[in-house]
Parts: C-alpha cells; sequence; structure tokens
C-alpha cells in the first residue's frame, strides 16, 4: 500500500467526534512527481465504500474511525468522518482543532497511470484509508478543521512513508524504470498487500539469486492464510548492475523458467537510480526506524529525541557515524 499526503484545513467537531477534510487534492503536481486526475476516485468509491473496506486512521497506524461522506468533486476528495469516542481519539481531536494536524494523507494502491515527462498521472487508484497527518507530501491539501505541527516526529512520518513508496511501492510500476523484470508469475495471482522484497534470496530449490538482484516474495490470493509460504514472483535486475543481455544471460543459464521478461523503461531519469548495495542498506536503515516506531509512547519518544539529536549534529558540525 502507498501513501499519499496533502495540506489540509481540517473542520473537527469536538463534541460529535466528528470532522470534515480534503482527503486528497486532484490536478496539482506533488513532491513525489505524480497528479491525482479526474475520475481516479470513482470507482474505487463505488466498489470500496458499500462494503465498508474504506476506513478513518490516524497517521496510518492505528483505527480512528468510519467515513460518513465520502465523494470526488472538482477540488479532490472530500470527506466527512465520525471518529470513535475513545480517549486517544480524544487527544486527537484536540490536536487538529488547536491547528497542530492540519494535514491528510490516503492509503491506496495505483490502478493505472500515464507516464509524462512531469511525472504519473493517476487515472484510478484503490483507496483504503486515508488519515490525519502531521506532515503533508502535497502543500495544495487542507484539512477544514484542524492543522498540523513541523516536529521531527512528523518529518520522520513523512520521510518514511516517502521511502516505502519507492522501495516497495514500486512493485506497482510497470514497466520500471531502472529495472529489467522477469515475471515468474502472473502478478494478478498475487494478494498484492503481501508483496515483500529480498535481494540474494534462494528460489527453485539450489538457485541463488545474486546479491546484486532481487526477489519478489507474495502470497497467491489461494493462499490459506497466514499459513501458506510466500512464494517468488518476479526477479528483478537493477540497471547499474544488469544490462538486459546479462540479466536474460543469467536466467537461461540457471534455467529459471519466467512468463514474461520487461526491460527497463527507457524513461528513467537522472539522479533516480540508487545502487543495489545502497538499496539494501537503506531498507534496513528503515526497518529499524520502523522498529522505532511501533516502541511504547514513552521509549520511541526517548528514541526520536535522540534521533533528532544526532541529526542536528551531523547538520551544523558535520559528524560521521563509526
Amino acid at each position: 500500500m502507498l501513501f499519499k499526503d496533502f495540506k489540509a484545513e481540517i473542520s473537527p467537531n469536538i463534541d460529535k467526534f466528528e470532522f470534515e477534510a480534503y482527503a486528497a487534492i486532484k490536478n496539482v503536481w506533488d513532491d513525489s512527481n505524480e497528479n491525482i486526475r479526474d475520475g481516479a476516485f470513482s470507482k474505487t468509491l463505488m466498489e470500496r465504500l458499500p462494503k465498508n473496506l474504506i476506513k478513518v486512521f490516524w497517521w496510518h497506524r492505528e483505527p480512528m474511525g468510519l467515513p460518513i461522506v465520502v465523494k470526488e468533486d472538482s477540488k479532490g476528495l472530500y470527506t466527512y468522518s465520525k471518529v470513535s469516542r475513545t480517549d486517544s481519539n480524544k487527544e486527537h481531536m484536540i490536536l487538529m482543532a488547536d491547528g497542530v494536524v492540519d494535514r491528510m494523507s490516503i492509503g491506496y494502491n495505483t490502478i493505472k497511470y500515464n507516464q509524462v515527462e512531469e511525472g504519473r498521472e493517476l487515472l484510478e487508484v484503490k483507496l483504503y484509508e486515508y488519515s490525519p497527518v502531521p506532515i503533508a507530501m502535497c502543500e495544495e491539501t487542507a484539512v477544514l478543521s484542524v492543522k498540523s505541527i513541523d516536529d521531527f516526529f512528523g518529518k520522520f512520518s513523512s520521510l518514511m512513508d516517502k521511502i516505502e513508496y519507492r522501495s516497495v511501492g514500486a512493485i506497482n510500476l510497470k514497466p520500471y524504470p531502472n529495472e529489467h523484470s522477469a515475471r515468474i508469475k502472473d502478478p494478478g495471482d498475487f494478494d498484492e498487500d503481501t508483496f515483500r522484497r529480498k535481494s540474494d534470496g534462494t528460489i527453485y530449490g539450489s538457485i541463488k539469486v545474486p546479491a546484486n538482484a532481487d526477489v519478489i516474495w507474495g502470497k497467491l490470493k489461494t493462499a490459506n492464510k497466514p499459513a501458506d509460504m510466500p512464494i517468488p514472483q518476479a526477479i528483478r535486475f537493477p540497471i547499474e548492475d544488469w544490462t538486459e543481455k546479462e540479466a536474460k544471460d543469467w536466467l537461461k543459464e540457471n534455467n529459471v523458467k519466467y512468463i514474461k521478461f520487461e526491460p527497463a523503461s527507457k524513461e528513467a531519469k537522472e539522479g533516480r537510480i540508487i545502487s543495489a548495495s545502497n538499496r539494501k542498506k537503506l531498507i534496513a536503515a528503515v526497518n529499524v526506524l520502523q522498529e522505532i516506531l511501533e516502541l511504547s509512547d514513552a521509549d520511541r519518544e526517548k528514541e526520536i529525541s535522540a534521533i533528532a539529536d544526532i541529526i542536528e549534529d551531523m547538520r551544523n558540525f558535520r559528524v560521521s557515524l563509526k
């Protein structure tokens, strides 16, 4: 699942535990070089909203409530939400009313898009949830009654979303701008929420995938969750380490059967390539930061405060970490 944030104007009614906000703004290019186009939410609202499959979350991490109204208008995705009357949600409503949280973010998957010079035009998305958040990717979004905080934790949360989008969410891109892809099985046969990426994995028994290539693992839709193990869906070959011929030669030499080979698109942009070794380090760092997010509130605040101090030292004195 991907995340996209927007600056918002949030209008909360603390007594009723309700708030209204634009969860997404259309026809505006955001910091991830994406633009939501008219009609992108039409199908998902028609199919998922009546089944209660779209929820309201707080910072994408914990359930907050249910939508009363969700509709796409000329501006974007308008929402009116009912918040559950919990102690934590009372604090959340106060933060929105005080202007501490003034952004909205959507959790979604891209279904259809157009690749243009400026970036990707999103034509259809699958919406899972929307959340009040402290930092937004698109500075045009407004929560009709809640403002936001610009502290380290907010920046950290936003950074995590962007990193997740680029490292894991890129599974949905076709063709891939910076890597060749050998499809072992049709991605449509898999539960898309189970896709995971791993370097140096073993598949087909004795065949070892090189460290500078990645395996995309996932569970089939027919799997008996959670007992069934994930299986390989594709192998990815970064273009900084592999030519198209080298990737195909490796597959042939190792007798790896695939249903389709997709060379990297020729639309890769300068500066967007990250080496396989650095990508592995980045994913490892994200996993550590994610563990910090899952600590108890008191321990998490201590860890984040320490990280903020280190980053500030690095910014001011250019210290190196051993």
